[in-house]
């Protein structure tokens, strides 16, 4: 099974910012599996996300996840039921707190896609997230 490709942008919005991951599954059987994300992030709590599907969008009610080394998704489960048709937005939060999900500048993260086969399908993940603990 081959990976698909992952394109990373980091922007800044004074002291919000976001990391853009432009996502493409692979073009023979639809996978996205196992991308490293690589842009280093300085540290902070994650706020908000936002996925937007693209012109060949991901099969209905896609999945993705955000794990951390441990295995933990940092998604919260958040990542289930993707939309294929509209543009989606979420805050992140843990279940039954009012407690964003903290990550450090030494964390790596992993993407994955499941739950859809579309050849070179296209979606964008983004992730907002304030700096400091």
């Amino acid at each position: 099974m081959a990976l698909g490709t992952v394109t990373e942008t980091h922007m800044e919005l004074g002291h919000i910012r976001y990391l853009k991951l432009a996502c493409v599954a692979n073009s023979s059987d639809g996978a996205l599996a196992g991308h490293e994300v690589t842009t280093t992030l300085p540290g902070g709590r994650l706020i908000k996300l936002v996925t937007d599907p693209g012109a060949t969008a991901p099969a209905a009610n896609y999945d993705f996840t955000l794990k951390d080394a441990r295995g933990i998704d940092l998604m919260q489960g958040l990542g289930v039921n993707r939309s294929a048709t509209v543009t989606e937005e979420t805050h992140i939060i843990y279940t039954s707190t009012y407690n964003n999900p903290i990550f450090s500048q030494d964390d790596v993260f992993t993407l994955a896609m499941t739950n859809s086969t579309k050849n070179s399908a296209i979606f964008d993940v983004y992730l907002f997230y304030a700096l400091g603990g």
